[in-house]
């Protein structure tokens, strides 16, 4: 299926068909064009032209039409096949589908229409989703999934940790179309104020199809289930700006993370910041000849039976772990990859092997 912000004659899509206006006229000219009341030979040849552009046009949708509502993956759909619709609802969406100017909206017809077949319509709801569907523009509804995907998943925005979905209501005085688009859907009740509304969920779902929701459509990336603690143990030997770069390489792998820097008496505070995090995975910033205390050994301990963990040692005169039986990456050694870049890979490595033995997700690099 084409992706849904493909514009109708984008380079990408299908050649458009064109029919000159010059086919239509004739020979004539504009100037011998015939009065309506004195409609000559030519004039009834353009007008054939033109019905039978129509009727191929609508012959060519209605087909398309069928396909959507009637197929999946190439094969009649059973499930469609034996459900019932009401036959104004049907005649309703295949003569709006027909007549609309918008051919991109023929799938989103076709799926309105298997929707409510299946039931998956709430009766008081169909007719509404009929005219919504019919006046709504292509841009509406393609604004209107996005809004859907930004909600439903967890998209990676560029800065930060979660999306601002407010930057899809809200544009500049120059972006008209989009403003339109906002106001439109927001007085058919498909969104409040700052969120899309149930109907507009309901509306959304059933005017696509799968594929049509999903992130990748619209070049979204989604955070993976695995959310990393950076632990970096505090030492004046050891750059700050270390978590900052390795949290980079983890956002690039899909994986949330957070930084917390604590020395090595640390004491466990119920009050502080690692004790309120919640996280899956770990990486340890160890720098300098590190003394690790009582009670943060035990936490590491902890972690690493509960979670995948690995270790980053910082200083290239640390000939020894102090924490052996974690995996390990030494940050001065000459590799073609960078230190991050081994972390992060070693630290997949951990969460898949981690995942297949307790038969859950992982997560690619």
């Amino acid at each position: 299926m084409a992706k849904l912000t493909t514009p109708l004659n984008d380079e990408k899509s299908p050649k458009a068909r064109l029919i000159k206006v010059g086919e239509i006229v004739g020979s004539l000219g504009v100037s011998a064009l015939p009065v309506p009341s004195l409609v000559s030979e030519a004039a009834k040849l353009g007008l054939e032209k033109i019905f039978s552009y129509v009727r191929q046009r609508d012959e060519q949708r209605i087909i398309q039409f069928y396909r959507a509502f009637l197929y999946r993956n190439d094969l009649p759909d059973a499930a469609v096949l034996d459900a019932e619709i009401e036959e104004s609802n049907f005649h309703a969406l295949l003569n709006a589908c027909v007549s609309d100017i918008e051919e991109e909206k023929t799938v989103p017809y076709a799926s309105l229409t298997r929707s409510i077949a299946l039931g998956q319509v709430e009766p008081e709801l169909r007719r509404h989703f009929i005219l919504s569907l019919k006046e709504l523009s292509w841009e509406e509804l393609d604004l209107l999934r996005r809004i859907y995907v930004v909600t439903k998943y967890p998209v990676i925005p560029k800065r930060g940790t979660d999306f601002d979905i407010t930057l899809l209501f809200d544009y500049s005085p120059s972006e008209i179309s989009k403003t339109i688009a906002v106001t439109s859907l927001k007085t058919k009740g498909m969104l409040d104020e700052d969120r899309i509304s149930f109907a507009g969920m309901s509306f959304v779902t059933a005017c696509s199809e799968g594929d049509d929701l999903d992130p990748v459509f619209y070049d979204y990336k989604v955070w993976s289930d695995y959310t990393c603690l950076i632990l970096q143990l505090v030492d004046t030997k050891v750059d700050n700006s270390l978590n900052e770069t390795l949290a980079s390489s983890l956002r690039a792998c899909r994986i949330n993370s957070y930084s917390v820097m604590i020395g090595g008496d640390y004491t466990g505070r119920r009050d502080d910041a690692f004790s309120r995090l919640r996280y899956n995975c770990c990486v340890i910033l160890l720098g300098g000849d590190h003394e690790i205390g009582p009670k943060l050994h035990d936490v590491i301990s902890d972690v690493s039976a509960h979670c995948p963990i690995v270790q980053v040692i910082t200083n290239d005169a640390v000939s020894e772990t102090p924490l052996p039986q974690i995996p390990f990456v030494q940050m001065g050694l000459s590799k073609s990859e960078s230190w991050q870049a081994r972390t992060v890979s070693l630290l997949i490595r951990e969460i898949n092997l981690s995942a297949k033995a307790k038969n859950v997700p992982g997560v690619s690099a």
